[in-house]
């Protein structure tokens, strides 16, 4: 009788098992779809990286969201769907990468206008370089595109200092001082400006301020 017992019951395990693995299964699926619905409308900072490396020219790059950039939303918003530009979002979402930068540059004037940088409280005058929007990417997904701006650095000028227009929120600045340096990183929430950056070889840095870096520059991989 025991031993046909204890048949029974690793039968009735066998049969579980199944149903129990079929569960996790439709758990996890569940659980990938509620995450990717989550980034598709997730706002996140632009990554801005100055290249001062040349002491002539700067080169600066803005990784963005350009779709929430051209409506108006910034990151304060967890859910572009909760956002009040969020219809004009999804309809500039589903435009191919040529319409899309058609958009961008009739808005171009205005982000240089909003935008600031400037050299020993100068403000510089940067042109666009290019306007790179990736291809293929599905539409239920965020699209990150990357602005490329150039200028000339005045001779002499000894400091740098950046702003993102306040209304579409926070940045992360990264300062690449030579071509060897680590680059400096900066968290500036709603629109603050940095403070005046040295354009000479950075100081040592703090643990703390090493740590900060790390954490602030997982936003870009």
């Amino acid at each position: 009788m025991r031993a046909g017992s204890a048949t029974q019951a690793s039968k009735q395990r066998a049969d579980v098992m199944p149903a129990m693995l079929r569960l996790f299964s439709l758990a996890v699926l569940m659980l990938a779809n509620a995450v990717s619905a989550a980034v598709a409308h997730e706002i996140r900072p632009a990554i801005v990286t100055a290249d001062v490396s040349d002491p002539a020219r700067y080169t600066l790059t803005i990784s963005a969201n350009l779709e929430a950039m051209l409506a108006g939303i910034g990151i304060e918003h967890k859910d572009t769907n909760d956002a009040p530009g969020a219809s004009e979002y999804n309809a500039l979402r589903a435009l191919p990468p040529s319409q899309l930068h058609d958009r961008f540059n009739a808005f171009a004037p205005r982000l240089l206008q909003d935008m600031t940088i400037a050299f020993d409280g100068v403000r510089a005058e940067p042109v666009f370089q290019s306007v790179a929007i990736p291809e293929g990417v599905d539409p239920s997904l965020a699209r990150i595109s990357t602005v490329t701006l150039t200028g000339p650095i005045a001779p002499g000028a000894k400091s740098f200092r950046w702003a993102y227009p306040s209304r579409l929120g926070t940045s992360v600045l990264r300062v690449k001082r030579s071509a060897t340096a680590e680059l400096e990183t900066d968290w500036l929430k709603d629109g603050a400006s940095s403070a005046d950056i040295p354009l000479a070889a950075a100081v040592a840095k703090s643990k703390f301020r090493v740590l900060f870096d790390y954490i602030a520059l997982g936003f870009t991989h």
